[in-house]
């Protein structure tokens, strides 16, 4: 017997890990040690159960079972003196009815509470810290690090019109398990939900630049009508790692300052904007007017003006910035308060990022998570230092959940993700090296490559400025071809990942690149 090391566990909607340390036998692995539910139970049940004994076996030594003369009783009592047999019955004849009443009560109340209470970690998933090193954990106590897939089988909601037929679906759950994946990654077809663990998004009608996310009548009503609706097909299911909060949101800072200095004094959203215009310039609207080149009274008179471009272009950076970061900030808060009432079982998986977010964003935003998320798409297969600042920062592990390498584009189009690799060789090792790279950060709990499929050719443009790569999948659009030298490449790298991140604590994530 020794002590274990500290174990941390994160669980949904909790502020921090919780550490300590148990006495535990040497076989390694994160230790959750919870006092049983029942124990109290079982004691009060083994005592009642005792008591209605005794005032059996009293009633039926007192004359409810009168032993014959001369014969002893069982348990070698001496049998009571006799008393006539009329005085005996009138001083017993309500005894049975009696003490039967009381026993059942007494049985009811001892199996009321053995009842077990319903387990608090019971089948949901966690994250959790063993030796230094994060990692999901299921409802079995399995510890995995997520390796998924986006968009499997399509891309899909939360619900699609048609299930897919059987064979299809058994040939993609069987191609991306023999690959090493354990994750259907965000939009992936319901179908194939029972079959891995599963991280989807929900989807809320928010426009940052026109709603005042301070007034207590935007998540009132339709907002929070529509998210019980989001959550509901989710909730209860155990296999669910957790939930996107969005994906790639632009929250422009400019557009929303102006939105908020636009409303009329009265509002919240315009309190909120003075309270923070008066602390910026520590209640001096003199600083104000000579950084905005405005000639204000005082802060009152803001609210429902529309400064100069002039004024625009002194305002500072800085401060712009800042006041975006406290509005979102306070929208995630309340957005993950809610999705926690209405599912506390489930993690918060942050946002998707676009990219890598400004540090003060990032930290201001990262307690309403229980895992940061970002997507990240990299030619060079380069996992970036600045996400072990993050991770310092904010304490939370984190997961890639895009990243992709292509390796042709279309004639004539660039790469619109700069991922072009130009052969499936490459593309095998940039995956290779990127998510070996993820896994020897201790931080780390997932890859999540975009996507299962090719675009079609004539994909959408979407935001961006040309058509996306076309060959990001692992497969061709019509499925009538799989990369089967990419998959080698996968595979190989999948079947590494957990001893990789298991010894992560003291590695260096630093790799060469494809």
């Amino acid at each position: 017997m020794r002590a274990s090391p500290a174990v941390r566990t994160w669980t949904p909607g909790h502020g921090g890990a919780q550490e300590g340390s148990c006495a535990a036998t040497r076989s390694p692995g994160a230790l959750l040690v919870r006092h049983h539910p029942t124990t109290k139970a079982i004691t009060k049940e083994g005592s009642r159960y005792a008591s209605c004994v005794a005032i059996l076996d009293r009633f039926r030594r007192a004359g409810g079972a009168r032993a014959r003369p001369g014969l002893p009783v069982r348990g070698g009592a001496q049998p009571l003196p006799l008393r006539s047999p009329a005085r005996s019955r009138r001083r017993h004849e309500g005894y049975p009815g009696m003490l039967l009443l009381v026993c059942v009560l007494l049985l009811s109340m001892s199996l009321a509470d053995a009842q077990p209470a319903p387990s608090q970690a019971q089948a949901y998933m966690r994250v959790i810290q063993d030796n230094g090193v994060w990692w999901f954990q299921d409802g079995t106590g399995r510890t995995f690090f997520s390796l998924g897939v986006n968009c499997v089988g399509g891309c899909y909601g939360h619900a699609e019109a048609t299930p897919m037929l059987p064979a299809r679906r058994q040939w993609i759950v069987a191609l991306l398990h023999d690959w090493g994946f354990n994750t259907a990654g965000c939009w992936s077809s319901p179908s194939v939900w029972p079959d891995f663990a599963v991280a989807e998004q929900l989807y809320v009608d928010v426009r940052p630049q026109a709603q005042d996310v301070f007034d207590a009548a935007f998540w009132q009503g339709p907002f929070a009508d529509h998210l019980r609706e989001e959550v509901k097909p989710l909730r209860g299911q155990p296999n669910v790692l957790g939930y996107f909060l969005d994906n790639e949101p632009a929250w422009n800072a400019p557009h929303m300052f102006a939105f908020y200095l636009g409303l009329g004094q009265h509002t919240p959203g315009s309190r909120a904007l003075l309270a923070y215009l008066h602390t910026y310039y520590r209640g001096r609207i003199s600083l104000l007017n000579h950084a905005w080149g405005t000639a204000y009274r005082s802060f009152t008179q803001i609210p429902g003006t529309r400064p100069s471009p002039r004024s625009w272009r002194r305002m500072p950076r800085g401060m712009v910035q800042a006041w975006r970061t406290k509005v979102v900030a306070t929208y995630y808060q309340r957005y993950a308060a809610m999705v926690r009432a209405l599912d506390p079982e489930h993690l918060i998986l942050g946002i998707r990022y676009k990219g890598v977010p400004a540090l003060a964003l990032f930290t201001a935003l990262s307690p309403s998570f229980d895992v940061n998320s970002i997507n990240d798409y990299t030619r060079s297969g380069h996992f970036k230092p600045v996400y072990a600042t993050f991770y310092k920062a904010t304490g939370k592990p984190l997961m890639i959940t895009e990243f992709a390498f292509s390796g042709f584009p279309s004639r004539g189009q660039a790469s619109a993700l700069r991922i072009a690799v130009g052969s499936q060789a490459k593309r095998g090792l940039g995956y290779h090296t990127y998510v070996r790279q993820a896994a020897r950060a201790p931080f780390m709990v997932g890859m999540h490559w975009f996507m299962w499929s090719d675009y079609a050719q004539a994909a959408p443009t979407g935001g961006y400025p040309h058509p996306p790569d076309v060959n990001v999948g692992l497969v061709t659009a019509d499925e009538a071809a799989v990369y089967e030298e990419l998959g080698h490449w996968i595979t190989r790298t999948n079947a590494e990942v957990e001893a990789i991140h298991r010894g992560s604590r003291a590695a260096s994530p630093s790799e060469p690149g494809p």
